[in-house]
Order: C-alpha cells, then sequence, then structure tokens
C-alpha cells in the first residue's frame, strides 16, 4: 500500500515539472487577454468611424468658414470687376445697416459639400449704436456647415488712415513739365497709366508708372523712373461726409449755413457773404453767390470770414484774395471744382480743435482743381482732385497730391498737369485727410 502512494505522488510530481503542461496554460491565459484586447480594440474602432467622419466634416466646414470670409473682406476692397476701390463709400456703416449688404451673397451659399454664411456686426465701441461705425472698427463672422457640423471664424476688420506714399500720385495719365520741382524724402511720383516728363522738371525720389513713362528733354530724377509698376491705392474720397465738419456751408440755394444747417446768412437778402467791417462792409465784397448753372461762389478780396468752407457747388477764388503778410486762412472743400487765378494768398486753416479728417486738408474737390498765379504763400497740407488735377505758375506745396481721376463730369481741366514752375515738397510727415478705401484684419480666430 506504502508502494502503491509512493508513486502515485511520484507521477503527480513528474507530471507538474512538465514543460508542455506550463505552455498550455501560458497560452490559455494568453488567448484570453488577447480577446479581451481584440474585442475592446473592435469597441473602439466602432466608435471612431462616426468621430473621425465629424472630425472630416468639420475641417470641410471650417475650409467653407474661411471661404466665405475671404470672399466677404474682398467685398469691402474690390468691385464686381476686381477694381478697387470696393464698398468702402460711407464706412461700414450701410453694411451694418444692412441697406447695402449683399445676403443673397453671404447667406447659405453653397460651396463644395456645404454652405457657409457670412455677418458683419459692429464691435464694441461704445456708440450706442449697432448700425454706425464710429471707430472704424467692425466683426465678420463666416460659418461653413457640412452635413450638419459646423464652424465659425471672426475676424476684427479695420479701416486705417490713408498713408500717401507719394508727393504726387494720379489714377489716369500725369504729364509733368517745364521747370517743376517735385522734392522731400517722400518726393516721389506716380501714375495708375502713363507718366510724361518733359522739359526740365526734378523729381528727387523716383518717377513710377503703372503704363510707361516718358521722357523728352532733360528730367532729373533722383531715383530712377520704371514703367510696369504696381498700381498704387488711391482713395475715392465721398466729399459730403465732410460737410457736418465744416465751419461754414456754401449752399446751392445762396444761404450760408454752420456744419450743423444752422442758416447764417442769406445772399438774396444782404448780398455777399462777409465779415461787415470796415471797407469790408460795402457791398460786392466777401464770398459771392452765382446760381448758374452751375452753382457758383467765388472770392476776389479778403472780406471772408476764415474758416473751414464746405461748397455746394463751385469755387473761385481772385488773386486780391489774402496778402502776403496776411493770407486768408482757408480750408475749402467743394462738390465741384476749385479754381485759383493771379495767385491769391492763402493758407490751410489748420486748427488743433479739427476731427482728424479734416486737420491737414487744405484744397478738396470732387470734380476738378487748377491752380495758376505767382502767390508768395506757401501752402500746408493736402491737395485732393476727385478728377483731375492742374497746378501751374509758382504754386508752392508743402505736402502731397492726389488725383482719383473718376469719371469726367467737369471740363476745367481735361488732363492731369503739373507745369511752370511748380513745387511740392512731401516729407511723409503730413497726416492722413482721410481713411482709406482698403480695410485689413487684425485678428482672427476660429470659434
Amino acid at each position: 500500500m506504502k508502494r502503491e502512494i509512493r508513486k502515485a505522488l511520484l507521477r503527480l510530481k513528474n507530471n507538474c515539472s512538465s514543460q508542455d503542461g506550463m505552455a498550455l496554460a501560458t497560452s490559455l491565459i494568453l488567448l484570453a487577454v488577447l480577446s479581451s484586447l481584440a474585442l475592446v480594440s473592435i469597441q473602439w474602432s466602432a466608435r471612431d468611424v462616426p468621430r473621425t467622419k465629424n472630425f472630416t466634416k468639420s475641417r470641410q466646414a471650417a475650409y467653407l468658414a474661411e471661404a466665405g470670409f475671404h470672399r466677404a473682406f474682398n467685398y469691402f476692397n474690390y468691385d464686381a470687376s476686381g477694381d478697387s476701390p470696393g464698398q468702402l463709400a460711407n464706412g461700414f456703416n450701410d453694411e451694418l445697416a444692412g441697406t447695402t449688404w449683399p445676403a443673397g451673397t453671404f447667406t447659405n451659399i453653397a460651396l463644395g459639400a456645404g454652405t457657409y454664411t457670412a455677418t458683419l456686426v459692429d464691435n464694441s465701441d461704445n456708440d450706442g449704436s449697432a448700425t454706425t461705425d464710429s471707430d472704424n472698427a467692425t466683426i465678420l463672422t463666416s460659418t461653413g456647415t457640412v452635413g450638419g457640423v459646423s464652424v465659425s471664424v471672426e475676424g476684427t476688420l479695420v479701416r486705417a488712415l490713408y498713408k500717401a506714399e507719394h508727393a504726387l500720385a494720379t489714377d489716369g495719365d500725369l504729364d509733368i513739365s517745364g521747370n517743376p520741382t517735385i522734392n522731400g524724402t517722400s518726393g516721389s511720383v506716380h501714375s495708375n497709366s502713363d507718366l510724361d516728363l518733359t522739359g526740365s522738371p526734378s523729381v528727387s525720389s523716383t518717377a513710377t508708372a503703372t503704363g510707361t513713362v516718358t521722357t523728352t528733354g532733360s528730367p532729373t530724377v533722383g531715383g530712377g523712373s520704371a514703367s510696369g509698376a504696381t498700381t498704387e491705392s488711391i482713395p475715392v474720397v465721398t466729399i459730403s461726409d465732410y460737410k457736418s465738419q465744416s465751419e461754414y456751408v456754401l449752399g446751392a440755394d445762396g444761404i450760408v449755413r454752420d456744419g450743423a444747417g444752422t442758416a447764417l446768412h442769406d445772399t438774396s437778402v444782404s448780398d455777399n457773404f462777409r465779415t461787415g467791417v470796415g471797407s469790408c462792409s460795402s457791398q460786392n465784397k466777401g464770398w459771392g453767390y452765382d446760381a448758374g448753372p452751375p452753382v457758383k461762389w467765388d472770392i476776389g478780396d479778403s472780406c471772408g470770414f476764415p474758416g473751414n468752407y464746405y461748397i455746394e457747388g463751385n469755387v473761385e477764388l481772385g488773386g486780391n484774395v489774402g496778402s502776403a503778410g496776411s493770407p486768408f486762412s482757408a480750408t475749402i472743400i467743394a462738390e465741384g471744382y476749385i479754381e485759383t487765378s493771379g495767385g491769391p494768398e492763402i493758407q490751410n486753416r489748420q486748427l488743433a480743435a479739427d476731427p482728424e479728417e479734416i486737420q491737414n486738408i487744405f484744397f478738396m474737390a470732387g470734380t476738378d482743381i487748377k491752380m495758376r498765379g505767382n502767390p508768395s504763400t506757401t501752402i500746408q497740407g493736402m491737395i485732393y482732385a476727385g478728377e483731375q488735377i492742374d497746378l501751374g505758375g509758382n504754386v508752392s506745396i508743402n505736402g502731397f497730391v492726389l488725383a482719383a481721376d473718376a469719371a469726367a463730369s467737369e471740363s476745367l481741366v481735361t488732363s492731369n498737369d503739373v507745369s511752370g514752375n511748380a513745387t511740392i515738397t512731401y516729407n511723409g510727415d503730413v497726416t492722413s485727410a482721410f481713411l482709406s478705401n482698403k480695410v485689413t484684419v487684425i485678428s482672427w480666430q476660429e470659434l
């Protein structure tokens, strides 16, 4: 019996020490673990399929949102033909009010596998109105949607002050002839069309044209000339924006008002608008009114109030306005043309209290500007013509000159011309008189 028990114990010992038995047990354990991992992997994979689909859709939606944002952004900078300027004639106000925002262009627009919608809202500028922009900044939001998944991008758009790059720039052809001088650290000239330099003009910096630069005679161009240059942005200004900023509005009806619309003088009752002091108290002195057509206000003496003037019509200034020792202090903004003859002595009415938009304006015309004669007073500030400009004689300007070359409605000046001994000095130090027709993005985020 003892022997039998001993044999049984020996067999058990041999079985437990067998390598085959251990391998089998280990294999079973590993198989169970791997089966569990495979089951978990299948479950996670099943869950990741819709997650991956949603992620793909969210990225597609984000790309659509960006496409909508850039299309709306370009709407401000370029018109339907791809030309600049775009839709900034009245800043952002018309778009905020919804009067010019093309909802049909930016609402649920199909693109690829989804749609986008772009909206514009006023930023927190504390002006108390959601449809009036007071700080030249707005918020543009674009939302892209693909398969029920939506993603939005948001950016802050800013309309900065225009920075003049040249002493003289025109959107149309520009002729510089005779002996004019363009100088200063920013003493360059540019035309978005063709530029002709004839005679002995002197340009301290560059002379460039988007079209062709032609030289005849012995012009001096310190920085060299170049054809085929990049087109420069020249704002197309809405003249009426400046009416409320003026001290005196010389109306198309012959009534003089202040910027708020209060009547100050009626030329049908008491002749010209004048100071009424000394020799200026006589009739036919000061600003005279001509009902036209076209409407014209003119002054040929020094009997006008110094001030910021807005004229609903054309302006003519004669040679007896001001004197070398006591120039007429005025800023003149006209809906029509501005013409000087005989060399009136005028200086910019540059008041620290003036808003930035008119601080450095000297002349601004909706159509043409023609300045001739031999004034001794150097003009400080900016000269802007909505159409063409003609500078001649001994006119001297410290500032910059722009001609937007809008479609000609006035024939006073038919081409941009600087001639005689005119001088323009520009050092890039004149604060811009108006806002740019371009918007920029100063912040961007995906919501």
